[in-house]
């Protein structure tokens, strides 16, 4: 597993550019986000819910988030 001391700011900052390298090629599992951040399945889901917040970002089918704004 990761290092304890990764700091929150960091993994966001890891899991933020590594998903959107990965949404234009069609999304990532959760098995690659938690290889790529070095994290338990259960960190991934609070750390994309601490993303969601942080960024005001959401799922809206059909459409991107820049559509919305």
């Amino acid at each position: 597993m990761a290092d304890k001391g990764l700091s929150r700011t960091v993994r966001l900052a890891r899991l933020q550019n590594f998903l959107s390298a990965k949404t234009a090629s069609g999304g990532a599992t959760l098995e690659e986000i938690m290889e790529y951040c070095e994290v338990t399945d259960r960190q991934v889901y609070r750390d994309l819910k601490d993303l969601e917040e942080k960024l005001k970002a959401g799922h809206y089918p059909g459409r991107t988030v820049q559509e919305q704004v």
